[in-house]
């Protein structure tokens, strides 16, 4: 018989109708991992951002330690830290700045740029002046900022695999991101004393001494990061 009940003769569906309906589910699964990949990365969009969160800053720090390229992040904090200092202090702490980030023979060497690389190998850091101090770190902070964008964004591609420290401490964290500032704010402190211990644990058993040199440093900054939250609080 041509014909069924009346109707049309049975067969596959037409295939317009199976592309609208693969395709609707296509596009409302895309825009779901979408909003699932804005949500869990929204803390991670510059570091501006994530500095206002010393949790997800933490889990940022560590992240690069991880991958032993911790330099860039680090000497973006240390001048933000300097920032903070007296003149007396600030002037004592460049050199540590310097012997960390700046000397041709340090651990965390970044790229220096070239009119500042000029000047340092003209002058005995301990003799700048305070006003170019602070020109230099800018500089030389400037200079970081396309590092720590590849940083991020290496961050949240690897967060959204699963492949980012302390994610399970992250996800229970941020519910209460704008909810509850009390709470937030004591569940994230008992979680920052924790980034320390744990990159201390990784240098030591790390072999490479260069390698073991950069997160031992890095868990030194987590110290220092938390030192200075539990002052503000």
């Amino acid at each position: 018989m041509g014909e069924v009940a009346g109707g049309a003769a049975p067969g596959p569906p037409r295939s317009g109708l199976v592309s609208i309906i693969i395709g609707a589910e296509d596009e409302d699964f895309e825009n779901e991992l979408e909003a699932n990949s804005e949500d869990q990365n929204s803390q991670f969009q510059s570091l501006e951002q994530v500095k206002r969160r010393p949790a997800h800053l933490m889990a940022l720090l560590q992240h690069v330690a991880l991958q032993f390229e911790p330099g860039p992040l680090l000497c973006c904090l240390h001048a933000d830290m300097l920032s903070s200092l007296g003149p007396k202090e600030a002037k004592k702490a460049f050199l540590d700045f310097y012997h960390s980030f700046l000397e041709k023979t340090a651990v965390l060497r970044v790229p220096v740029p070239p009119s500042v690389a000029f000047e340092l190998d003209r002058t005995r850091p301990d003799l700048i002046s305070e006003d170019v101090q602070r020109r230099f770190i800018q500089e030389v902070v400037q200079s970081q900022q396309a590092a720590v964008s590849r940083q991020l964004e290496d961050f949240r591609s690897k967060r959204l695999m699963g492949m980012t420290p302390w994610e399970q401490e992250l996800s229970l964290l941020e519910p209460w991101i704008g909810k509850d500032r009390g709470n937030y704010e004591a569940r994230e402190r008992h979680r920052l004393t924790k980034y320390p211990l744990l990159l201390q644990s990784i240098g030591q058993n790390t072999e490479e001494s260069t390698e073991r040199g950069k997160v031992e440093l890095a868990a030194e900054c987590c110290r220092e990061i938390l030192h200075h939250v539990n002052q503000a609080v």
